[in-house]
């Protein structure tokens, strides 16, 4: 979410239309641990962003909506067993989506992040960039 944040942030404040309408909560072997991490991974994983909006204080205020839905995965992408395991937990999640054995709902959240917020946000977000 703060990479998005930082690549769209001047264009949203420009009247300009964001590189990209949605984003991934990326998750990996090495965070599994992390309970926000892996509930932000396995709650939303791809959200989708919309009325966004700079306010004249500098704030940023946007909606985050998650459709509840299941795409198949790819079983053959890794080897780890980590990632066996939250393909077929996935995967399982599919197949009962298409059994109609669970109901999809949209999830949205309203997020408003103060000016001072989002420059922390960019300037964290170039300095792990120029690494």
């Amino acid at each position: 979410m703060e990479q998005w944040i930082a690549d769209n942030y001047e264009k949203i404040k420009n009247g300009e239309k964001p590189n990209s309408d949605s984003f991934k909560f990326p998750l990996v072997q090495s965070e599994i641990l992390n309970k926000e991490k892996r509930g932000l991974y396995g709650t939303l994983h791809r959200a989708d962003v919309g009325n966004q909006k700079v306010n004249p204080d500098g704030s940023l205020t946007y909606e985050l909506k998650d459709k509840y839905d299941f795409q198949e995965w790819d079983k053959n992408k890794d080897d780890s067993l980590f990632r066996k395991i939250v393909v077929e937990l996935n995967n399982n999640g599919q197949k009962q989506q298409e059994a109609n054995q669970i109901e999809q709902y949209l999830m949205s959240m309203p997020i408003n992040l103060s000016k001072e917020e989002i420059e922390e946000i960019i300037n964290r977000r170039k300095y792990k960039n120029y690494k």
